[in-house]
């Protein structure tokens, strides 16, 4: 995924990626919103989130608290 589309898609989505493990997983589960990868790391943090959560590429994963998903062109949708 190319970042950069998201970001100049949506100037105010902040990508971090200079933390070590602990506080990356703590910053995720904080979030208002988490975008989460289909890696296990983010999906964890989305199963444990209290927040709203996109999925990439609408994987659709069940989150119990899913608001939409993130396709490969930065475009963001929102479940109903």
């Amino acid at each position: 995924f190319n970042f950069d589309v998201l970001r100049n898609k949506h100037p105010k989505i902040q990508i971090v990626n200079r933390l070590d493990t602990y506080e990356s997983f703590l910053l995720m589960l904080k979030a208002k919103v988490l975008i989460v990868s289909r890696s296990a790391f983010s999906q964890s943090a989305g199963m444990l989130s209290h927040n709203n959560v996109f999925e990439m590429f609408g994987s659709q994963n069940g989150f119990k608290n899913a608001a939409g998903f993130i396709d490969e062109n930065g475009q963001i949708s929102f479940y109903k």
